[in-house]
């Protein structure tokens, strides 16, 4: 993917979040209710910082509402090839603490062993 155009006044002017929202917007609009194919296709284009990014945001904005959300978007995650992975890489490529890493690792661990427990699409 292109970098995102935009005036220098605007990136300024921007919170975090809206920051990495822009960034992000035309891919979002790419695979916003596509098949994983297209969605694969379209994440498969990015840079390794985009993909970062895309993931966290798909992972955080569909799941920081609520607990079921979390956990429902966890279980999405986990389910779709690549996509899980993909989150872990994301936090390693940002360097966060391996505490959140390691965190998500244990509640997928959890989903997998209580798979009823949580919502699944599918």
């Amino acid at each position: 993917m292109q970098p995102v155009p935009m005036e220098l006044t605007t990136f300024n002017s921007l919170s975090d979040e809206r920051l990495d929202y822009a960034c992000m917007e035309p891919t979002f609009m790419k695979i916003r209710a596509k098949s994983p194919a297209v969605k694969n296709e379209a994440i498969a284009q990015l840079s390794r910082g985009q993909r970062a990014l895309c993931m966290f945001r798909i992972l955080y904005d569909h799941s920081s509402k609520s607990a079921e959300e979390y956990y429902g978007w966890l279980s999405y995650l986990l389910d779709q090839p690549g996509y899980w992975s993909s989150v872990l890489e994301g936090l390693q490529f940002f360097e966060d603490a391996p505490f959140t890493a390691h965190s998500l690792r244990i509640i997928a661990g959890y989903i997998r062993t209580n798979p009823d427990e949580f919502i699944v699409f599918r």
